[in-house]
């Protein structure tokens, strides 16, 4: 009896979930293509209903293609479907995933309104979107899909340009993403010198700039610690969105300078300048490149090229 009970609630339960999403056809629709979208709506918009929400789907046949209609308490959203749809079977499912935002009641504060080769738009931003701040792009599954970053802001409208993840579509909502990087890195220069440093670029109101402070050691024997200004720049900015890696692609300059100290010669200065090619990884980034650094300790000086190599995390 207990087992029997067990079964009767858990198909009244399965009823009352499906029962959320419906799905009619017009008569010349295929069965095949009637389970298929009732299969996409349930794996994708399902576990983002409420419990008293119900979603209902209509498909129809047009000259050339089909259509379905998706409407959830006053909001509707039409996706066309290809006459050859079983060539493509995740159609439905991935049109969901990139338009299904906009049948959500929980909308997301901002989203992409308009996507050309190397921008995006948003249109009536919150005010308190600053030059510097970042963006992931989610999709109706609440997946990140991408990183963006807003390089200008006007009363109306922000321009961002895309640093990392997949390709964007119009409709994806935007949360807010990690700013900050906070890297290790790597040197060694002509007389084969090892240095190790550590330090964080903090993102400034003007485009592309943001302030970096490091600290480390060279050879273990001098120690620095300074700041500078750094500028970094998409690849997808100049070159497009259009080939994967101009995604995640950036390139950067930074100089610097501040105070050292060696345990040989006692309290000096440096100053340097570094060029690095930057790939984004998520919250990950590595980095390399080289510079040309200036210390001067007393009547001292030691200048010279290096290379440098690292990683940094994104908080």
């Amino acid at each position: 009896m207990k087992r029997i009970g067990t079964l009767v609630l858990l198909l009244l339960v399965n009823s009352l979930i499906f029962s959320a999403i419906h799905v009619q056809s017009g008569p010349t629709i295929p069965g095949a293509l009637i389970d298929h979208t009732e299969e996409a709506l349930n794996t994708v918009m399902g576990p983002r209903l409420k419990e008293n929400q119900e979603l209902r789907g209509f498909l129809t046949e047009e000259a050339d293609r089909y259509l379905l209609t998706v409407n959830l308490d006053g909001r509707e959203l039409m996706i066309p479907i290809p006459l050859s749809w079983e060539a493509e079977p995740s159609y439905i499912s991935d049109s969901l995933v990139y338009d299904g935002l906009a049948l959500l009641d929980e909308l997301p504060p901002l989203m992409i309104d308009v996507i050309s080769k190397t921008s995006v738009l948003v249109e009536n931003p919150d005010p308190s979107v600053r030059v510097g701040n970042r963006f992931w792009a989610i999709d109706a599954r609440g997946n990140r899909i991408g990183l963006l970053g807003v390089r200008r802001v006007d009363e109306s409208r922000l321009l961002l340009q895309q640093e990392g993840g997949k390709t964007l579509q119009v409709g994806m909502g935007l949360v807010q993403g990690p700013e900050i990087p906070v890297y290790l890195s790597m040197s060694i220069d002509a007389q084969r010198v090892f240095g190790f440093h550590a330090g964080a670029c903090i993102p400034l109101r003007l485009y592309p700039f943001s302030l970096a402070v490091e600290g480390g050691t060279l050879g273990g024997r001098e120690f620095s610690l300074g700041a500078g200004v750094k500028a970094r720049v998409s690849f997808s900015q100049l070159f497009g969105t259009g080939w994967t890696p101009f995604r995640a692609l950036s390139f950067s300059a930074a100089v610097s300078g501040g105070g050292a100290y060696s345990l040989g010669r006692g309290w000096g200065g440096y100053v340097q300048g570094t060029f690095l090619l930057e790939y984004a990884l998520g919250r990950w980034i590595i980095f390399a490149g080289g510079g040309e650094r200036m210390r001067a300790f007393g009547s001292s000086v030691h200048d010279g090229l290096f290379f440098v190599a690292g990683t940094a995390y994104t908080f």
